[in-house]
């Protein structure tokens, strides 16, 4: 995956899984964007320039956002996930996405869901937006 270049594949070409739980019931117009995360090594300087902090991951952040109409049922799940993040002793659950025609691969260990959309009842092709973010590998080259 090229670092920073987001990739973007149509819900219906790939696979995502959510913990134990397969992500399906996407419309033609849903669609899944990858890019990498925040840098991986941080250095922090202190007034007189010295490096006082170095933050290092063993995996890079990566970024996945997923964009839903508000009709596909996916939404349910990943509803209930980022609601369940909110419990105290809450366990993050892995988030796998596989591209259907080559199987190439981005893993996230512990996802965590940044935010949830909200709703605009009344409106039918409103459009959802989810953001997952954690350590990951990836193997995405391209969509």
């Amino acid at each position: 995956m090229s670092v920073g270049l987001p990739i973007t594949y149509s819900c219906n070409d790939v696979l995502q899984t959510l913990g134990g739980y397969i992500l399906d019931g996407f419309g033609p117009t849903d669609i899944v964007s990858t890019e990498a995360g925040r840098e991986t090594v941080k250095h922090v300087e202190g007034a007189d320039g010295q490096i006082t902090r170095v933050v290092r991951r063993a995996l890079p952040l990566q970024k996945v956002t997923i964009r839903l109409a508000q009709t596909s049922a996916a939404n349910r799940i990943l509803s209930l996930e980022h609601d369940l993040q909110r419990i105290p002793g809450y366990v993050p659950k892995p988030y796998l996405l596989q591209n259907l025609g080559n199987g190439e691969k981005l893993f996230i260990g512990a996802a965590s869901i940044l935010g949830k959309p909200g709703v605009n009842y009344g409106v039918e092709d409103q459009v959802r937006e989810w953001v997952i973010e954690g350590q990951g590998d990836s193997q995405l080259t391209g969509g």
